[in-house]
């Protein structure tokens, strides 16, 4: 899973600056929700960030000296690209439905039980 998460967290840093660069929208569902409308500089900078995190992390873990310190950035990724998710599968829930955010936020849950932090931020960004 390691060379898959770098291979994303890469082309993640990759779509975070291509949208700034040339000014189009960083997903096509944001483009759909959108439309006519260019980059979000706010949500490509936050590609940025999260991608680079989730390589420094993958990379820390690969050669043995991430610790305590991946486990930190692995964790702050999963808050930061997933609280919205949570917290709009937590209400669908109580409203008597079970969405793919619930299911998403059930997963993360888990992985850090578990202590699989890695996996919970990957599966919480995509």
């Amino acid at each position: 899973m390691s060379y898959l998460g770098l291979i994303l967290g890469i082309f993640v840093i990759w779509s975070g600056v291509m949208g700034l660069i040339l000014d189009i929208p960083p997903s096509f569902k944001y483009a759909e929700v959108n439309p006519g409308e260019g980059a979000n500089h706010f949500t490509c900078i936050f590609l940025i960030i999260i991608g680079i995190a989730i390589a420094i992390g993958i990379l820390l873990d690969y050669f043995g000296i991430g610790g305590i310190l991946s486990t930190i950035i692995f964790v702050s990724v999963m808050i930061a690209s997933g609280y919205k998710m949570a917290f709009n599968g937590f209400q669908r829930l109580f409203d008597g439905s079970i969405g793919i955010d619930f299911l998403v936020t059930v997963a993360a849950i888990g992985a850090t039980l578990i202590g699989q932090y890695q996996e919970g931020a990957l599966v919480v960004f995509l």
